[in-house]
């Protein structure tokens, strides 16, 4: 019986949110999460998908245009944010399948300054126009 209630949905809180429409996470305890919780990407993609239906995000994209630390806490989701240095890493990081855009809309402090990120840059550059290197990228 069960079964056939949570067929479709991805995780308990979904079918909650189906059934009931407009739960409040804020009025529910979760208790708290065992040692490691949070380290799952599994766990943090649920967490915030669940967190989307509550709050009628229907794509990983709209995630952007809100503040998502202060979503995250008021569904006792912080941990899960301090696992990351901001909101684009986390999001970057727990829907990897999105077509991102290839710089942050807001840049954070310092984001230029890893190697990691530049070298990203500019792979993503040779690659969305077809360039065999980056000695093909026009300097003016």
């Amino acid at each position: 019986f069960f079964a056939s209630l949570m067929h479709g949905r991805r995780s308990l809180f979904s079918f909650v949110f189906g059934v009931r429409g407009r739960l409040s996470l804020t009025h529910v305890r979760t208790g708290s999460r065992p040692s490691g919780f949070w380290n799952n990407k599994v766990n943090q993609r649920e967490f915030l998908d669940d967190v989307a239906v509550k709050e009628g995000i229907s794509s990983p994209l709209e995630w952007m245009s809100c503040n998502l630390g202060v979503t995250l806490r008021n569904y006792r989701g912080t941990c899960l944010m301090s696992k990351y240095r901001n909101q684009w890493e986390l999001l970057t990081a727990i829907y990897p399948e999105v077509e991102w855009p290839a710089v942050p809309p807001k840049i954070p402090a310092n984001y230029w300054r890893q190697k990691e990120r530049q070298t990203a840059f500019w792979n993503h550059l040779i690659n969305k126009y077809n360039l065999s290197g980056p000695e093909e990228i026009p300097l003016k």
